[in-house]
């Protein structure tokens, strides 16, 4: 037990690696007939470090400003809008930056589907 206390003790500093490196190794996950565990072993990285990249960067992607399909007006009547109050529906979704919450015309409604799978992806 003695000799175990005189060995110095090595300290591993944390990797870190480049955006466009994190990118790479995440574009290859994505290729065809890929694994994730494949791609990490190629790399030399701990599996769930990437799994954690991965999140992670969906994460981000809903931070960023995402066009979504609006339905087209009706312009047979410019004042389809104006003066009168429609009901809605309410949608709120809970994301890890925080809920968003829609106001959706009830007479649009089919078109929401489309404009929440837009979101989501």
């Amino acid at each position: 037990m003695d000799n175990e206390a005189a060995l110095p003790r090595i300290i591993k500093r944390r990797r870190r690696y480049s955006a466009g490196f994190k990118n790479r190794v995440l574009a290859e996950c994505q290729q065809p007939n890929t694994s994730v565990a494949e791609v990490a072993l190629r790399h030399g990285l701990n599996l769930n470090l990437v799994h954690k990249w991965r999140q992670l960067m969906t994460v981000e992607d809903t931070g960023e400003f995402v066009r979504l399909p609006m339905p087209a007006k009706d312009q047979s009547n410019p004042r389809q809008s104006v003066g009168r109050v429609q009901p809605t529906v309410s949608i709120r979704l809970d994301t890890p930056r925080g809920p968003i919450t829609v106001e959706w015309p009830l007479s649009e409604i089919d078109h929401s589907v489309a404009w929440l799978k837009a979101l989501v992806q």
